[in-house]
């Protein structure tokens, strides 16, 4: 009798987590979109990562790859990416292959949310195809189910005449700068010794191009760095300049402040000058004596 109850609840378990995954894996698609039209060498032309998904999600992680020979990457553009958190901005490596990650803070749950576009130039006439490799969503079920979409590759057709339907480069025209949605200094819930710069930026034109900031933790500013959301600084950093600049040069900056550092830095900074006069002062008194 044992052996015949554990045999039914080994097959009611394993049916239960065979059908939970492949609800799980069944639960979005990825897919390229293009603009309508004929492509043509020369022609500069946008292509959307597209999820659908009939469950929430809050998290991705995408490569995909595309041929050098036909195609070059002119820039990845995020400006409508339902993506708030980037854990890896799009990175570009050999061969072609472009990889991302990150998290939605609202879960989404639909068809065509955008992940990211890609603008291409075209290099050479032919058939050609854009492909995804190892990509993963995760459902927003407070659990983090990791689930690997159905990947739906994209054949692209290019005309040896130039001038075709594609989006021209230099039709691109952004005076707009990004909007920083927010910006803020957060404490590191896993280190009490630094807190964290937390942001969100877009562009509705074309796209964040980067991320900056420069920080106070004394009297002079330290230089430039690109940083992610987030980014960790030292707990007595009292202020930091942060800056987002879009595809076509405009640029945001905002300035945040630490009114606990800059006090604790103000403090420290009394003490030193009631010292250095206390020093002062004696050796006045001595040379006096003398």
């Amino acid at each position: 009798m044992k052996i015949k109850l554990s045999a039914v609840l080994f097959f009611v378990v394993f049916f239960a987590v065979g059908f939970f995954w492949s609800r799980a894996s069944e639960a979005a698609s990825i897919r390229f979109a293009f603009p309508e039209g004929d492509i043509a060498v020369g022609d500069e032309f946008r292509a959307r990562i597209l999820v659908d998904s009939d469950q929430p999600l809050n998290a991705y992680s995408v490569t995909l790859s595309f041929p050098e020979e036909f195609l070059r990457l002119v820039r990845p553009d995020n400006s409508n990416s339902i993506i708030d958190v980037w854990q890896r901005e799009p990175v570009v490596f050999l061969k072609g292959v472009v990889s991302f990650s990150g998290g939605s803070l609202r879960p989404f749950r639909g068809e065509g949310g955008e992940l990211l576009s890609l603008h291409f130039k075209v290099l050479e006439a032919g058939e050609t195809e854009l492909r995804f490799g190892d990509s993963a969503v995760f459902l927003a079920n407070g659990k983090g189910t990791k689930a690997i979409p159905e990947r739906e590759n994209a054949t692209i057709a290019v005309s040896s005449s130039e001038g075709g339907g594609g989006m021209r480069a230099d039709e691109l025209d952004d005076t707009i700068p990004p909007e920083i949605a927010f910006a803020s200094l957060v404490p590191d819930p896993f280190n009490p010794a630094q807190k964290l710069l937390s942001f969100s930026v877009r562009d509705r034109d074309s796209g964040v191009g980067e991320t900056l900031a420069r920080a106070r933790e004394w009297l002079f500013w330290s230089d430039w760095e690109k940083v992610a959301n987030p980014t960790a600084y030292p707990g007595g950093v009292w202020a930091i300049e942060f800056r987002a600049r879009d595809h076509s040069g405009n640029i945001s900056d905002r300035t945040l402040y630490d009114a606990g550092a800059l006090g604790g830095r103000a403090a420290l900074f009394l003490i030193l000058i009631v010292l250095a006069s206390a020093v002062m002062h004696t050796a006045r008194k001595s040379r006096s004596a003398l």
